[in-house]
C-alpha cells in the first residue's frame, strides 16, 4: 500500500508539472520540494478533481487556498474562473480568467474561454475584442480573425467585422471562407458589387466550386442580371451536368426572360432523383402560357415535359 501511495504521488507531481508549466514547481528539475510545496501541489490536483466531479463550491475554496501560496500560477486562476462560472458567479469568473491572461498572455485557451463567457453573458463586443487580442498572439492563424468577426456581427458592428477580416487576408493570405464571410456582410449592407467581387475572387482560386458559383448566379438573378446568372448556371453544368440547383436556376432565368428554349427544364424533369413537387413547381410557369393559339410544335414540347 505504501508503494502504491508513492507511485500515486509521483504521477500527481508529474501531472501538476505539466499543468502549471512555468510555475514554481517546474522551473528546475533538480529542485528539492518542500513539504509545503508538495501539499500545495496535491491541493491543486484535488481542486481540479473536484471541479471535474462537479463539486464547484469545494473546488473554488481549494483553488483560492492554493492561490494564496502560489499567486503566479496562471492555470490556478483560470480553473478558479471556470469554477466560478459553473456556479453562475460570472463577474468573479471573468475576473479570475482575466488574471490568468495577465499572468500568461500567450495562452489561447484562456482567451477563448473568456470570449465564450462574454458571449454567454450577452457581451459580444467584449468577446470580439478578446479575439482581436488573440490575433496578435496568432497572427498567421485564421481562427481568431473569424471568431472576432462573428462576435462583431453579434454586436451589430459589421464594419469592424469587415476590418478584422481584411486584416486576416493581409496577414494570412487568401482564404475562401473569409472572402465568403465578407460577401455575406456586403450583401447585408446592400453593397452588391463588392459582394459579387468577393465571390469572383473566390472563384478565381476555386473555379469548379459549384457552391460559390451558384451563389454568384443567384446574386446575379436577384439583382436583375439574368444573362450573367445564365452564364454561371451553365458553368456549373459543365462540371456537374445534373446539378438540380443549376437546372432549376437556368429555367427560372429562362422563364423570367420569356426564353423559348426549355432544354434545361427537360433535363430537370427527366431526372428521377428530383422530386415530383419540384418538377411541378417549375413546369407551372410554362404551362400557364398555353393558349388555343399556341403553335403545335410548342404544344407538343410542353406535352412531352408534362408526360
Amino acid at each position: 500500500m505504501k508503494n502504491n501511495n508513492q507511485i500515486l504521488r509521483f504521477f500527481l507531481l508529474l501531472a501538476i508539472a505539466v499543468i502549471v508549466g512555468q510555475s514554481a514547481f517546474a522551473q528546475k528539475s533538480n529542485k528539492r520540494y518542500t513539504e509545503a510545496e508538495i501539499k500545495a501541489e496535491e491541493q491543486f490536483v484535488e481542486a481540479d478533481a473536484l471541479f471535474l466531479k462537479g463539486s464547484h463550491t469545494e473546488a473554488v475554496e481549494k483553488f483560492k487556498t492554493f492561490i494564496v501560496d502560489f499567486p503566479e500560477v496562471a492555470m490556478a486562476h483560470f480553473q478558479l474562473g471556470r469554477a466560478y462560472n459553473a456556479l453562475k458567479e460570472t463577474d468573479k469568473g471573468i475576473s479570475a480568467i482575466k488574471k490568468a491572461i495577465e499572468l500568461d498572455n500567450q495562452n489561447r485557451w484562456f482567451m477563448i474561454e473568456l470570449a465564450k463567457v462574454y458571449e454567454s453573458n450577452g457581451q459580444a463586443y467584449l468577446a470580439a475584442n478578446v479575439m482581436v487580442d488573440l490575433t496578435k498572439v496568432e497572427p498567421k492563424k485564421d481562427f481568431a480573425y473569424k471568431k472576432a468577426a462573428f462576435y462583431f456581427l453579434l454586436s451589430d458592428k459589421p464594419n469592424k467585422a469587415l476590418s478584422i477580416l481584411n486584416k486576416a487576408e493581409k496577414n494570412i493570405g487568401f482564404d475562401a471562407e473569409i472572402a465568403y464571410r465578407k460577401y455575406v456582410i456586403f450583401m447585408a449592407q446592400g453593397e452588391t458589387q463588392k459582394g459579387i467581387e468577393s465571390l469572383q475572387k473566390i472563384l478565381s482560386f476555386h473555379p469548379k466550386n459549384t457552391g460559390y458559383r451558384l451563389a454568384l448566379a443567384e446574386t446575379y438573378l436577384k439583382t436583375k442580371k439574368p444573362a450573367l446568372a445564365e452564364k454561371e448556371y451553365r458553368r456549373v453544368l459543365e462540371f456537374d451536368p445534373y446539378n438540380d440547383q443549376a437546372l432549376v436556376g437556368l429555367q427560372r432565368r429562362a422563364v423570367s426572360m420569356g426564353d423559348k428554349d426549355s432544354s434545361g427544364l427537360l433535363d430537370l424533369v427527366k431526372k428521377p432523383s428530383v422530386s415530383i413537387d419540384l418538377k411541378i413547381v417549375e413546369l407551372v410557369p410554362i404551362i400557364q402560357k398555353a393558349t388555343p393559339n399556341t403553335p403545335a410544335e410548342k404544344q407538343k414540347e410542353w406535352t412531352t415535359l408534362v408526360e
